[in-house]
């Protein structure tokens, strides 16, 4: 479980490959986040991003956004190279809408059936729980000014 600083499909890659559950926080879908290069609904939802990864810059894969996400030479990713130009990758994106009306986006491989939407916001309800506390401790103490 982690936030949205770790938003990377380089994170994302070797724990899909592992087979290693994760529940990520990403950015909304209208920052610069990577769901902003997605035609998502502006509403809550929950779908499946299945892309392929690339550095290519070719007719196929600029004119078929819907198929390929073409990374920037300042991206991070391990697992292209010049043996490998293409890497599959499919993870679940889940938008939950807060009390407050804002949104927030989180990128997990947690099956829907044991782990629906309403599942998911729990999850990630109890992860910001255990952030505040840890905040809360560390004023307590006088780790922060």
């Amino acid at each position: 479980m982690a936030d949205s600083g770790y938003e990377s499909f380089n994170t994302f890659a070797p724990l899909v490959r592992k087979r290693m559950y994760f529940v990520i926080r990403m950015k909304d879908i209208n920052s610069n986040g990577i769901l902003s290069a997605y035609d998502l609904p502006d509403s809550k939802f929950d779908t499946h991003i299945r892309t392929t990864l690339t550095r290519r810059h070719t007719k196929e894969t600029l004119g078929n956004h819907n198929t390929y996400t073409i990374l920037q030479p300042s991206t991070d990713f391990d697992f292209l190279d010049e043996n490998c130009m293409y890497y599959d990758i499919e993870f679940r994106i889940v938008r939950i809408r807060l009390d407050n009306g804002t949104y927030i986006c989180i990128a997990t491989n947690l099956s829907e059936e044991e782990f629906p939407l309403e599942e998911i916001n729990k999850l990630y309800r109890m992860r910001w729980s255990e952030e505040t506390s840890f905040r809360e401790l560390k004023y307590t103490i006088g780790l922060i000014n």
